[in-house]
């Protein structure tokens, strides 16, 4: 009887697990397999150094670069949304910026980088308001 208790314990710990990781194929694999239940999220600096080094390589200007990541990532960036709301004004004004001045990379940001904001923010939240970590 302990023992089937003890699992069930144990069962209920792995309920609402999140993992996380850079966008490594076979770990975000495996993690799924081991936590077939658990959200999922990529790691933001990750995302963040990502999408710079896919601006630079896109040929896309300094200014630019730097003014799409601050929209994305900086202190009133999309990733720091703590609501629906926030977040589709943040991706709108994004959006409208890139498309202006760099849109070679609209379809990156719009298949590649924003639906792991949108996941981000939806699982994180509020929790991430006043941070600095991403700045």
């Amino acid at each position: 009887m302990l023992d089937s208790s003890l699992q069930a314990s144990e069962l209920k710990l792995l309920d609402g697990i999140i993992t996380g990781s850079d966008e490594e194929a076979a770990l975000v694999k495996a993690m799924r397999v081991a936590f077939p239940d658990s959200k999922h999220l990529y790691c933001v600096l990750h995302c963040q150094d990502n999408v710079r080094e896919h601006m630079i390589k896109t040929g896309v200007e300094l200014k630019v670069c730097q003014e799409t990541l601050r929209m994305l990532f900086g202190e009133s960036g999309l990733a720091l949304s703590v609501d629906d709301f926030m977040f589709e004004d943040r991706r709108a004004a994004c959006i409208l910026y890139v498309n202006q001045y760099c849109p070679s990379v609209e379809d990156y940001l719009c298949t590649r980088v924003i639906p792991k904001l949108l996941s981000y923010c939806q699982t994180v939240g509020c929790a991430l308001v006043g941070s600095s970590e991403m700045d």
